[in-house]
């Protein structure tokens, strides 16, 4: 998990700094700014929301025996996911200032 959490955070880092090149937004500063703020907005909502599903996946063995399998399962898959939506956007934003 650590592994998958540490690209996630790799892969925020660049999107924030994708966001900082202002080659990629052709001066529209006050954009960039809301782009930036919605951006951070976004990843700590994300980050509750998958606590809570993540530990809704755990409640939900009745037995308790697979419960820690399953929310670990949980975490790294919705890790997996973001960090590649996270990816994809900075890839979006840095074809911009190529183009």
């Amino acid at each position: 998990m650590n592994a998958a959490d540490a690209e996630l955070n790799e892969a925020y880092k660049d999107l924030l700094d994708a966001i900082g090149d202002k080659e990629n937004w052709r001066n529209i500063e006050f954009l960039q700014a809301k782009f930036r703020a919605q951006v951070i907005s976004s990843e700590r909502a994300w980050v509750k929301y998958k606590i809570e599903e993540c530990g809704l996946q755990y409640m939900r063995d009745t037995n308790g025996l697979m419960a820690p399998i399953d929310g670990l399962a949980c975490s790294l898959k919705m890790t997996q996911d973001r960090t590649a939506e996270l990816k994809k956007i900075t890839d979006e934003i840095n074809s911009v200032g190529d183009s």
